[in-house]
């Protein structure tokens, strides 16, 4: 049902809105089973790419992102950066740092700020 959502959704933008840049950040509400991120490679390939290939690749305002540079850490955990037009963009991907049943802080939410403290360092001011 998700990915119904998911697919039905970047439809209409690319129908009503072609020219516009979209950046998807996931949360908990983004995801096959509620509160749980994708936890095995093969789920994450499953998942991240079909957001990846419905919000990325899509030939709508994004034709000139570093699709690349978003996919390396966009198929790891669902986050990214980009530049739009000299503005830097970093997408987190919040479910990794929800509330839930499951133990926080984990391997791939620690990761996931370790990136993003990288990145802070490199984004010129």
């Amino acid at each position: 049902m998700t990915k119904q959502i998911l697919s039905s959704v970047s439809d209409f933008v690319v129908e009503n809105f072609p020219e516009t840049v979209i950046l998807p950040t996931l949360g908990n509400n983004d995801v096959k089973f509620h509160y749980q991120f994708p936890t095995t490679p093969e789920l994450a390939e499953d998942y991240y790419g079909y957001v990846f290939d419905n919000f990325i690749e899509k030939p709508f305002g994004n034709q000139n992102l570093d699709k690349e540079g978003i996919r390396e850490t966009f198929m790891h955990g669902g986050y990214f950066r980009t530049e739009v037009k000299g503005v830097t963009f970093l997408n987190l991907n919040s479910l990794m740092w929800a509330v839930s049943r499951y133990t926080l802080p984990s391997e791939p939410a620690n990761e996931q700020m370790d990136w993003l403290e990288e990145q802070f360092k490199t984004i010129p001011l």
